[in-house]
């Protein structure tokens, strides 16, 4: 196996953009289910839209004419910041800039509007949120310093007790482990803090984790030794939380206008990040850091201004963009 051979299968081998969604403002914010059959996005335009992914898998392949837009939720006021799926898959829940987070039953899809069940009013911006595995908390990060963790049953929300744990600036981004032990957040201040999931004490803080630059987002590994962050710096980094050390900088994207919201592939094989100077998603081998010309080639057309979220399947090699022209794009490994 030669490696001019190599070269060429990785440049067949890549993500191409098989269905894009529109929404009537800037979309920003994306999520898979935990189970992969459907996908969110939410929208400056107030919006969200419930995408059904098998079938915008077979839109493209097949020449399907349905829609795989399930559903369109209005109910914010302002723009939509942030979605996620509980971890059974039937409940779905968004944040936005006015202050209020809503819960959906997705069981109850169909009927002529789709109505939330439950809202929790926040005196803060949501930035972002994240559910606890049990699906009975949920982690929300707002325009305040302090990291919220609600209990969903009953709304009460919780809080470190210690104020010298807090951030410093606005919380931009959270996320828990896959257990639950630990969770994550990301602030403007520049740290990142990682917390104890029981107690939601600090237990360690990352100061200037990307210079003087705000940081967008974090993503804890499956194995828990790892932590992706993004900031405003332009660099995406991978920690290695035992020791508390930056152990990759994956650097070439380009995201400081509007930030952005970087991932893992499914397999975590590669980091998944973006280049506002062409408006593309670029990609870089997690392990080496090199990035992995040809692999995520550009939608034609492309998009016409940056992306700000990616997400990615849990269980299949696809992964959507959600960017400022107003477009969430479902690209798929092929």
């Amino acid at each position: 196996m030669t490696k001019s051979w190599i070269s060429r299968w990785k440049l067949v081998k890549s993500y191409k953009p098989i269905f894009f969604t529109s929404h009537k403002g800037p979309c920003y914010t994306a999520v898979f289910s935990h189970d992969g059959k459907y996908a969110a996005t939410g929208s400056a335009d107030t919006s969200v839209k419930l995408l059904d992914v098998e079938m915008m898998v077979a839109k493209r392949e097949t020449k399907e004419t349905a829609n795989p837009c399930r559903h369109t939720l209005k109910e914010h006021k302002q723009p939509v910041t942030t979605v996620a799926f509980d971890f059974s898959d039937t409940k779905l829940v968004t944040g936005s800039q006015d202050g209020t987070i809503k819960f959906f039953d997705l069981s109850k899809l169909g009927r002529a509007r789709q109505r939330s069940v439950c809202t929790i009013s926040d005196s803060h911006v949501i930035h972002s949120i994240d559910y606890h595995p049990s699906s009975q908390y949920l982690l929300v990060g707002t325009s305040n310093p302090v990291v919220r963790l609600y209990d969903v049953a009953t709304q009460t929300c919780f809080a470190s007790a210690n104020e010298l744990e807090y951030h410093s600036a606005s919380v931009n981004h959270v996320a828990f482990s896959c257990d639950g032990k630990v969770y994550a957040s990301a602030s403007s201040d520049g740290s990142i803090k990682l917390w104890d999931g029981v107690s939601s004490r600090c237990v360690a803080t990352f100061s200037e984790a990307h210079g003087q630059s705000s940081v967008d987002c974090v993503r804890i590994s499956r194995n828990f030794k790892y932590l992706l962050s993004c900031g405003r710096d332009n660099i995406i980094r991978l920690w290695d939380l035992a020791m508390g050390q930056v152990l990759i900088a994956y650097e070439g994207g380009s995201h400081a206008k509007y930030g952005l919201k970087a991932s893992f592939s499914h397999n975590e094989r590669f980091v998944l990040g973006a280049n506002d100077g062409s408006n593309t998603a670029v990609a870089w081998d997690t392990r080496t850091g090199e990035m992995e010309q040809g692999l995520v080639q550009p939608s034609i057309p492309g998009h016409a201004a940056p992306i700000r979220e990616i997400a990615t399947s849990p269980n299949v090699s696809g992964f959507l963009t959600a960017t400022e022209d107003k477009t969430a794009r479902y690209w798929h490994y092929s």
